[in-house]
Order: structure tokens, then C-alpha cells, then sequence
């Protein structure tokens, strides 16, 4: 959601369908605008309610356990850099032969060029 003025009021824009729905095929209006007026109030009760003293020990746990050192992440984060320097290696490879020597159609038409497909098709 973006933040917008409109008619000298603020609101709230949604372009949902631009950002995703549409790549995952929902359905969904192509732009929903909504007055922030009638968002904070709720807003607000419902952050009060989390920061009450009922609240308040559950809050501080789910922040601090959102803010927890994931160390797989950096290790994950490596050998996702690594698979795309591969990647990257062997698309130059494949460049580099296709200066000399006719490619099928397929090659022509860019499948090599795009990374999700740069390590070649699934053989079975």
C-alpha cells in the first residue's frame, strides 16, 4: 500500500494487482483507495492492545524473536552466491560457443539468458 493525498484528505492506495495478484492470478480490483481516517482509530486500538500490561510480555517476546540472528541465513546466503556465479560462469561458456557454432532455435530465442533457466533443463 502506498500513502496518497486525494480530494485533501489521506489516504491509503492499494495496487495490489499491479504488484502481485495478477502474476498469481487473483482476483482483485485493479486499485483500492482507502481514507487513512478510517484505518487509524482501529490502528491505533489494536497497537494499544499489544503494548497493554495483558499484552505486553507476548509483544516483547514475538519483537525480540523476530529480531533473533538466523545463522543458516549468511551460510544459505553463500552458497546462493555461489550457485549464481556458476550460473553466471557457465552462461558465458554457452555464449562464448554460440559465436561459434550454429544453436538450435530454442537458444536463439533466449532460454540460456534468463537465470531461472541458466544451469540448463531438468534432466530426468
Amino acid at each position: 500500500m502506498q500513502g496518497t493525498c486525494a480530494h485533501e484528505a489521506a489516504r491509503y492506495r492499494c495496487k495490489f494487482p499491479a504488484e502481485y495478484a495478477l502474476a498469481n492470478r487473483l482476483d482483485h480490483l485493479k486499485a483500492a483507495y482507502v481514507r487513512e481516517s478510517s484505518i487509524v482509530p482501529k490502528r491505533d486500538e489494536w497497537l494499544a492492545q499489544l503494548f497493554d500490561d495483558a499484552n505486553l510480555d507476548a509483544t516483547c517476546e514475538a519483537l525480540a524473536m523476530a529480531g533473533e540472528y538466523d545463522e543458516g541465513a549468511e551460510v544459505r546466503a553463500e552458497a546462493a552466491r555461489r550457485k549464481i556465479a556458476d550460473c553466471d560462469s557457465r552462461l558465458a561458456r554457452y555464449r562464448r560457443l554460440s559465436t561459434l557454432v550454429q544453436m538450435p532455435l530454442w537458444w536463439r530465442r533466449g532460454w540460456p539468458r534468463s537465470r531461472a533457466n541458466a544451469c540448463g533443463p531438468s534432466r530426468s
